[in-house]
């Protein structure tokens, strides 16, 4: 680091994240909040792939992220109890299949060549 007396320490910046989340983990287990079993890989698991509805329209975003927040307590807890789920996403519309994919291509390529000709 003394290289670079500006650069970031990111070793030390992600020890402090780890431990941000590690140690309300470690309480809520310790007093029987969270199943037993888990540990802080699971919790960065779910962060991981909570980063993945970015990928989703956003008129789905919101009830994606709401439901999936639902889904995670309920697996994270002791003893989850069934209480009702927020409403389903619908994510399906937003998936790119290869014809929507080819589509998107050819709108592009059209573009291209109209603004290569001005």
């Amino acid at each position: 680091m003394s290289t670079y007396p500006d650069a970031i320490d990111f070793a030390a910046d992600r020890e402090r994240t780890l431990n941000s989340i590690a140690e309300p983990a470690r309480r809520a287990k310790g007093a029987g909040h969270l199943r037993p079993d888990l540990v802080l890989d699971d919790l960065i698991l779910i962060l991981m792939a909570n980063s993945g509805i970015r990928a989703t329209p956003p008129a789905a975003r919101l009830a994606a992220s709401r439901r999936f927040a639902a889904l995670a307590i309920q697996a994270l807890q002791a003893s989850p109890a069934a209480s009702p789920l927020p409403p389903a996403a619908r994510l399906a519309r937003g998936i790119d299949t290869p014809t929507r994919l080819q589509r998107a291509n050819r709108m592009n390529d059209r573009r291209s060549h109209r603004l290569a000709r001005r």
